[in-house]
């Protein structure tokens, strides 16, 4: 069973959400200008990160290590039948991303739609998985560490935070970069890939999670789990996503233009898309708002693989 068959009613659904949204998300955004209210005002209730660096480089150190080291290991104990599901396939220049090269590869039957379970799972990974996990990396970790640091350093500051602000956003960004590569990696390779990838994200979780509540004692609203607000924190996600997509799928579309098969357009276009998520945490100290505008990015890249594939 494939998604072939709702492909077209999929795509019209998904143009429709996207272009309502905007209208909604730009037509707030400018009716707030008018009236000369403040965009995204300041939440009364903040909660400054107390971890020291030596916590921050260790869960960053994890977060790039651990995937590796399960993947590696996933290969050891489930070796491929021959050598060549290790070898990569084609001869031309790809910049394709891992995700989009495994939902389009054929299935087992030779269908060239991927099955419903293999795009249930790579919703399930890359909307819900990869977004709790960078953003708890990036925005609570990374970007609230530095914003303590620096609100230290510059007290005086007119835009506090302004510098952890822009730094974890490129960094965000160019963590994404891929360039042109020979050919595009096995299904086999990409399946350990991708397990190897979800064993280690759920470990640092625990192990980042464990660290903060068990041994410094940290509270939840510390590390931006603080669901009072759970239902104003939806619609700022979402009202942060229709806001950014748009701009981000142009500036897209042209730099993939400039820049060929050299190398992908996604570290500059997401530039875009990590300053309105690090925005979202700044202004709420609260992980919801940019985990729900980030589960909406992937989703619907998801999807829009998922109905080309089709």
């Amino acid at each position: 069973m494939n998604f072939a068959t709702f492909a077209p009613n999929l795509e019209m659904l998904l143009v429709t959400i996207l272009l309502a949204g905007t209208v909604v998300a730009w037509g707030f955004l400018f009716s707030r200008l008018a009236l000369r209210l403040p965009i995204l005002p300041k939440q009364n209730i903040l909660c400054r990160a107390r971890w020291n660096g030596r916590f921050v480089f260790a869960i960053l150190a994890l977060f790039v290590v651990l995937p590796a080291i399960f993947t590696s290991c996933l290969i050891a104990f489930f070796p491929p039948s021959s050598m060549d599901s290790l070898q990569t396939t084609g001869s031309g220049i790809s910049t394709s991303h891992p995700i989009e090269t495994f939902l389009k590869a054929p299935g087992p039957d030779g269908a060239s739609a991927p099955s419903v379970l293999k795009c249930v799972v790579m919703l399930l990974y890359a909307a819900a998985l990869v977004p709790i996990v960078e953003e708890f990396v990036f925005r609570v970790v990374v970007q609230g560490w530095l914003d303590a640091r620096e609100r230290e350093l510059f007290p005086k500051e007119r835009q506090p935070g302004i510098l952890a602000f822009f730094a974890v956003a490129v960094g965000f960004a160019f963590l994404h970069f891929r360039s042109g590569t020979q050919g595009t990696p096995s299904q086999y390779m990409l399946t350990m890939s991708f397990s190897g990838s979800a064993l280690g994200s759920v470990l640092l979780l625990a192990v980042s999670i464990y660290s903060l509540r068990a041994l410094q004692g940290r509270s939840w609203r510390e590390f931006g789990f603080d669901f009072r607000f759970w239902q104003s924190d939806l619609l700022l996600g979402a009202w942060g996503f229709f806001l950014a997509y748009m701009p981000s799928i142009l500036v897209q579309g042209w730099l993939t233009s400039c820049f060929g098969d050299r190398f992908a357009a996604d570290p500059f276009t997401l530039i875009i898309i990590a300053l309105v998520f690090g925005t979202l945490y700044m202004r709420t100290r609260r992980i919801l708002p940019g985990l729900v505008a980030h589960a909406m990015l992937n989703a619907t890249a998801i999807l829009g693989l998922i109905i080309a594939s089709g």
